[in-house]
């Protein structure tokens, strides 16, 4: 029967150099990945907010069964036509 065992191994400089390496390496995709992150975030929450104030606006009109519209309206300029006096 055989049972295996854990001994701690010392690493050499330049073992040790490696593993700092590949860590740098790991630090630097972290990173990387936050800022992915951040960014998918950012555009993750416009969007919610988007369809948040679109879903507020459609819930009024819902509400008040209507909505205020924008229309073009022509004014006229009316002015009384003036006769020339004859005694002048």
């Amino acid at each position: 029967m055989s049972e295996s065992t854990q001994e701690f191994v010392p690493y050499s400089r330049e073992q040790l150099l490696e593993k700092s390496n590949e860590l740098a390496g790991v630090l630097e995709k972290i990173d990387e990945v936050r800022e992915e992150k951040a960014a998918a975030m950012k555009d993750f929450k416009k969007t919610e907010g988007d369809l948040s104030a679109k879903a507020r606006k459609l819930s009024k009109v819902i509400r008040q069964k209507g909505e205020y519209r924008d229309r073009q309206a022509t004014i006229f300029e009316v002015s009384a036509a003036r006769k020339p006096r004859e005694d002048a």
